[in-house]
């Protein structure tokens, strides 16, 4: 289990500059030891251990990349540069995930894994608010550690996925998620909130950069999680199909569980998603269920006969870009071969 981070008492920028250099040294020893006993298909108990030091101490780092510490004439210069700076980390941390996904025998990663995964995930909410004792502060103060805990999400979801590890992908998406300072906010309803927490709304300082760099583009936040899309063994590809997933799971949840897929911009609204494609193998089939919380073909196709006679349940983007959820699907063809 990965511990909950320390409380935040608001550190100024200079704060915890000298032991940056220091942590990431640890973190980098920590990392090593972790893919070593991964590889090494070490037991459960210990390969838990050193994954969950290894995600403790992203976690507790992750003050070191708080936006005010960075440099930018306008804010959202500072909220990007912060996030640009975390690439590194992230490509260390997602390449735990996938060396997760593809032990275990089974067609199951080790149990340990999501765990360890959901544990980490867990302990990023409490960035997504203000520290303890700090009461001058606005919502996209913390709109890079949103975007960062929503694109780690997005990625754990999408490595069980690519590597057909379909049970872990489910549990981090049907374990709730320990969010006491979003109770506290009335940002969230209960203690234990849904994995929407990790996908909270729009982030004001992107769209304030997207509207004064380029009101045309596409919506920066989207674009940013295409362009950041270089992990090598995860393409950007395996985020949409990750993202229309999330997307389906929420729909059958209640409405303060639905989960914007930003990714679906990119989609073709004319093609099946590669995944399920593969899906009309019934066997395939049937063991996709488990993502989607359903379980037969016909109660897919109740959920999309729901999805599209409601308003506001199909993602759209101006007057022209509209995503299609039945056509992702390839529903037609699903389940029709053994």
């Amino acid at each position: 289990m990965v511990k909950q981070p320390p409380k935040r008492t608001g550190e100024t920028p200079n704060d915890s500059a000298k032991g940056v250099s220091t942590l990431a040294s640890a973190i980098a020893d920590l990392r090593s030891k972790a893919m070593q006993s991964i590889h090494d298909g070490d037991s459960p108990r210990r390969t838990a251990a050193s994954v969950s030091a290894f995600l403790t101490a992203c976690s507790e780092d992750m003050e070191s990349f708080r936006a005010a510490k960075f440099a930018g004439a306008h804010f959202d210069d500072k909220v990007v540069e912060s996030i640009n700076c975390f690439l590194p980390r992230r490509d260390e941390i997602v390449g735990v995930f996938l060396a997760l996904a593809q032990q275990g025998d089974d067609g199951e990663a080790p149990e340990a894994a999501p765990e360890a995964i959901h544990g980490f995930l867990e302990s990023l909410l409490p960035y997504t608010y203000p520290p303890e004792g700090i009461f001058s502060c606005q919502p996209r103060d913390f709109d890079n550690f949103k975007f960062i805990a929503h694109e780690l999400f997005l990625c754990a979801v999408a490595c069980f996925i690519k590597y057909r590890r379909f049970a872990s992908a489910a549990y981090l998406m049907e374990q709730g998620y320990y969010d006491p300072v979003g109770v506290q906010r009335g940002e969230s309803e209960s203690i234990m909130t849904p994995f929407r927490a990790f996908r909270r709304g729009a982030l004001e300082s992107l769209i304030e950069r997207g509207n004064r760099i380029d009101p045309r583009r596409f919506p920066l936040r989207a674009s940013m999680l295409k362009k950041r899309a270089t992990i090598s063994g995860l393409g950007f590809n395996d985020l949409i199909t990750a993202d229309f997933v999330l997307y389906l799971r929420g729909q059958t949840m209640d409405r303060r569980s639905w989960w914007w897929a930003e990714t679906l911009l990119y989609a073709d609204e004319r093609s099946v998603l590669e995944f399920f494609a593969r899906c009309q193998s019934k066997k395939r089939f049937d063991r996709v269920k488990v993502l989607l919380d359903i379980e037969s073909k016909e109660a897919l196709g109740e959920l999309l006969d729901k999805i599209e006679s409601e308003s506001g349940r199909i993602p759209e983007w101006g007057h022209f870009t509209r995503a299609n959820p039945r056509g992702y699907l390839g529903y037609d063809q699903i389940a029709t071969r053994p």
